[in-house]
């Protein structure tokens, strides 16, 4: 820590290490040393510290050895999208994985949030890229559980209805199995739409 602080003083105000400093000691309170500093202060949402150690040489695609995060998965992960946006700046990897497979798309689509699907709207990230583990997109992923407003915002972007997943479902599939009737009828209206044109 010592000599990461000592580097950071040298082209940065003596505040900025120490924002560095309390985030790492943070990270040592909470028993997260296996979390790098730059994926756990992408985590924590600290721009600042982010900035800081992207400037000294953080590598901003990173992989952490247990769940493989990079630091922009994580900052997605936690919902910290404007740390996001600088990692990107940086060079950040949109197409990373998990080990499990997740993508950035299906990782927005576990918190069911809208603002994280409209992030990833505005930042053009492939909606259709599935899981490598089930297959699943972010439109299949959110079909059982989010509202119809949020399916009609994923087709209107270019979520693709008729993608299948590795069991062979569709997110209509998926939004019946669910019992969700509102969700079907709004994929089972664009599916009519893609057979006519």
């Amino acid at each position: 820590i010592a000599c990461f602080l000592s580097m950071s003083v040298a082209g940065r105000t003596a505040t900025a290490a120490l924002d560095v400093f309390q985030v790492l000691e943070m990270r040592s309170l909470i028993g997260l040393l296996w979390l790098s500093p730059l994926i756990y202060a992408a985590r924590i949402g600290s721009v600042k510290c982010s900035s800081v150690l992207l400037e000294h040489g953080a590598e901003v695609n990173q992989t952490e050895a247990t769940h493989g995060f990079t630091p922009l998965l994580g900052a997605l992960y936690m919902e910290k999208f404007e740390v996001a946006d600088l990692l990107l700046k940086h060079g950040a990897d949109r197409t990373a994985k998990m080990k499990d497979g997740q993508t950035a798309a299906t990782i927005v689509s576990g918190s069911c949030a809208i603002g994280g699907i409209k992030w990833l709207i505005a930042n053009q990230f492939d909606l259709n890229v599935p899981r490598s583990d089930s297959g699943n997109t972010l439109l299949m992923n959110t079909a059982s559980v989010n509202t119809p407003e949020v399916i009609r915002t994923l087709l209107e972007a270019g979520a693709d209805p008729t993608q299948k997943n590795k069991s062979g479902k569709t997110a209509l599939d998926l939004a019946k199995e669910a019992g969700r009737a509102d969700n079907a009828a709004v994929l089972e209206e664009a599916l009519a739409k893609t057979k006519q044109s």
